[in-house]
């Protein structure tokens, strides 16, 4: 009976420690939404997600995992093709049409207006090329194709879609301006946006996150003459980097799937070495 007891205890013990492995994983992966930047240069180079993109180095995008202050940073080169090569010029961009940050809902078939009708995007600061961006949200109401109906809790946040919350910056396209006039001849190559995300009923806060770190670059400045030489060392400078971005996101892939991974298979391991020692044990016992 003490035997019997005993592998009743051992065993609850057992699935205890693979439950708690479990749930460890899970809440590692729990996001509401992905938070992105959407971009535009107005010439070749934009973002308006993974599978519709140019020009783009560092993917502009982050898990929204609950809520609290979020960092995108992007790196960015000229994706407009050269007539003689037929490859892209690379380097910086000129030029701005969009500039927006949106939140997609993980969930395809909620809405933001049933699920989440508080949530809130609330810029903190705004960078390109290096340069701090000085805005005003309220002229955004001004602009000759605002839409009142698509606001969402108050302020200049637009349900771009029912899954996509949307703080317009600027937007030449959607809005005939923004809440601050870019300079057309500054040539850039990153591009930075601090916000603060609230209002996810009954989500966790959480500390600053940061989608990636930008590398150092020289400060926005007006394009000069670009001479033959140059735009040879820009396409070669665009060529190499586009090649260790992919290496870096691969990397990144492999290394979250290595952190989890160890969660599931300790509490597996624990599990059936207590499990083997007790059946030993009984068997030991009987004989």
């Amino acid at each position: 009976m003490k035997l019997k007891k005993l592998l009743v205890g051992t065993l609850s013990t057992a699935m205890l420690i693979s439950a708690l492995s479990v749930s460890a994983v899970a809440e590692e992966d729990t996001k509401y939404a992905t938070g992105f930047i959407s971009w535009a240069d107005g010439i070749a180079s934009y973002y308006w997600g993974d599978e519709d993109k140019a020009g783009v180095e560092i993917l502009p995008k982050i898990d929204i995992v609950g809520n609290g202050t979020y960092t995108i940073n992007t790196k960015v080169y000229n994706a407009a093709i050269d007539e003689d090569s037929g490859e892209e010029i690379g380097g910086p961009v000129k030029g701005l049409a969009v500039l927006a940050v949106d939140l997609k809902l993980i969930d395809e078939k909620a809405e933001w207006a049933d699920l989440y009708p508080d949530a809130r995007i609330e810029l903190d600061k705004v960078e390109i090329g290096g340069e701090n961006i000085e805005y005003d949200l309220s002229k955004l109401k001004e602009t000759a194709s605002w839409d009142e109906t698509k606001e969402l809790s108050g302020g200049t946040n637009i349900l771009e879609s029912a899954t996509v919350l949307r703080q317009n910056i600027y937007n030449s396209w959607g809005l005939g301006g923004g809440a601050f006039e870019p300079d057309a001849e500054k040539e850039y190559e990153t591009i930075s946006v601090t916000f603060k995300v609230s209002g996810l009923t009954d989500a966790p806060d959480v500390d600053d996150q940061v989608n990636a770190e930008l590398p150092d670059v020289a400060p926005a400045t007006e394009a000069p003459a670009e001479t033959e030489a140059q735009t040879t060392e820009a396409k070669t400078d665009s060529t190499t980097s586009n090649t260790s971005s992919s290496d870096t996101s691969k990397a990144d892939k492999d290394e979250d799937s290595k952190s989890v991974l160890p969660w599931v298979i300790g509490g597996v391991v624990v599990a059936a070495v207590i499990v083997a020692g007790v059946i030993i044990g009984v068997k030991k016992k009987n004989s």
